[in-house]
């Protein structure tokens, strides 16, 4: 094999992922679903890798032109949303659950009401610790006397 077959193989992939990167691929056709059309939206992968390998001055000895070439890649299509359009005209946008964007989205949307129950969860926790603490080792007593008079200048105590 020479260069310029690696140069087809390559070339040939890329036309096949061409042809799958159409718009239509991403954006998927419209279904009729009852009184709505739904639209669906797709997440598109493609990786592909090429080589080409010889084995220089062994080749001659060995009375032939050794090495390789090779090509491979894969494609992966991921269905991310829907749109979905009512008799009305109203679009709305239905993510799937598997959308990671969606769960960050749905995260930031709920972190200030996680946030709060773990803070009360944790104000919980500590009052019961104070709680046990000091049960444990109970304060003194504080009782109220009455206070003492002053001594008098004769060194008496009056009553």
């Amino acid at each position: 094999m020479s260069k310029t077959n690696i140069s087809e193989i390559v070339s040939s992939l890329l036309s096949g992922v061409h042809g799958i990167s159409r718009s239509e691929t991403i954006v998927g056709a419209p279904q009729q679903a009852g009184d709505a059309t739904v639209i669906p939206v797709h997440r598109l992968k493609i990786a592909f890798g090429a080589a080409s390998a010889s084995a220089g001055a062994h080749g001659a000895r060995l009375g032939g032109d050794s090495g390789g070439h090779g090509a491979g890649g894969a494609v992966e299509l991921e269905p991310v949303a829907a749109i979905a359009v009512g008799k009305d005209g109203t679009a709305h946008l239905l993510t799937v659950d598997g959308d990671s964007r969606g769960a960050w989205s749905q995260l930031l949307q709920d972190a200030p009401e996680m946030l709060g129950k773990l803070l009360h969860s944790l104000g919980d926790r500590v009052r019961h610790e104070l709680a046990a603490k000091a049960a444990q080792n109970p304060a003194p007593a504080l009782t109220k006397e009455e206070p003492k008079a002053l001594p008098l200048r004769d060194g008496s105590e009056k009553e």
